[in-house]
């Protein structure tokens, strides 16, 4: 808040805006901005000396509450297409209004929005959910939540050969992107690890072979 001396000029200056405000006083004659943390009311006083003569003036000042915007994610991460249901936890006063920017193109104006859905890029994609909370003063605040998308890996894999002997190695190599743990399974009761394992069958038969990416 910003206050306009009307005083008369040449005197000293005595402004009082009260414990806990910032500047909580001043000798200025024209005081800096007064951050009024705390909503209330609260009296602001001037006394103004001149050749020894003094004399004060009051203000009542009235800070209006500001809503405390807060609401869930979850998850707040995850795999793509991640599905986040989002919780509104904001105190429900009468006259508040919810504005909400899901991040993803898509807005709100109910207290609880529906789930939402986000999808990843080729990297990491991270979405910014606000909530705009105005209260019936017209006071407004906001708290934003960031959703971090992981992508998919892809899982590929070709093989030396499809058709061998009992006994015969298949060697196997991996085409997939975006892979951190490999788990093959040959269908054999057999399994793997490696990137480009290799692989042979000691009974003949049709087997099929499975790539899991993670």
């Amino acid at each position: 808040m910003n206050f306009t001396n009307l005083s008369t000029t040449g005197g000293t200056y005595s402004w009082n805006f009260g414990a806990g405000n910032t500047p909580s006083t001043s000798t200025a004659y024209t005081p800096p901005t007064v951050l009024f943390p705390n909503p209330g009311t609260q009296n602001v006083t001037l006394t103004v000396d001149l050749l020894g003569c003094t004399s004060s003036d009051t203000v009542q000042v009235t800070i209006l509450p500001r809503p405390v915007p807060s609401f869930t994610a979850v998850p707040s991460s995850g795999c793509s297409p991640l599905n986040v249901t989002l919780t509104n936890t904001t105190t429900n006063s009468p006259g508040n209004i919810y504005s909400w920017d899901l991040g993803n193109g898509n807005t709100s104006s109910s207290q609880n929005p529906p789930g939402q859905t986000y999808i990843a890029g080729a990297n990491d994609s991270i979405y910014n959910i606000e909530l705009l909370v105005t209260n019936s003063s017209g006071c407004q605040d906001s708290v934003t939540i960031p959703v971090t998308v992981h992508p998919l890996p892809v899982a590929g894999f070709s093989m030396s050969d499809d058709t061998v002997c009992a006994m015969d190695n298949i060697f196997f190599t991996n085409a997939s992107t975006g892979i951190n743990i490999y788990n093959w399974d040959f269908g054999d009761a057999g399994t793997g690890t490696t990137a480009n394992p290799v692989h042979a069958w000691s009974n003949a038969g049709n087997y099929t072979i499975t790539l899991i990416a993670t």
